[in-house]
């Protein structure tokens, strides 16, 4: 498929994604919506959700780094 990672996966920049924070009851609810082509094949997308962490690095040079603490995929 021509792509460097293990499943295949291509990003697809003609996704809109809308994310939407509430804090009903003093919970913090995260939502949003998808916007992709009409003519899809049932399958063809997943959309892949990612909880990153930013920390402090000890490598020389960077002072801050992203790690994933929670990833979930949802075919579309």
């Amino acid at each position: 498929m021509g792509t460097s990672d293990d499943v295949g996966w291509l990003p697809f920049a003609e996704a809109t994604i809308k994310p939407e924070i509430e804090v009903p009851d003093g919970d913090r609810l995260w939502k949003g919506s998808v916007s992709l082509p009409e003519d899809r094949k049932p399958g063809q997308f997943r959309l892949l959700i990612e909880e990153l962490e930013t920390y402090q690095s000890l490598e020389p040079g960077k002072q801050t780094r992203d790690r994933v603490i929670f990833a979930e995929t949802v075919e579309l």
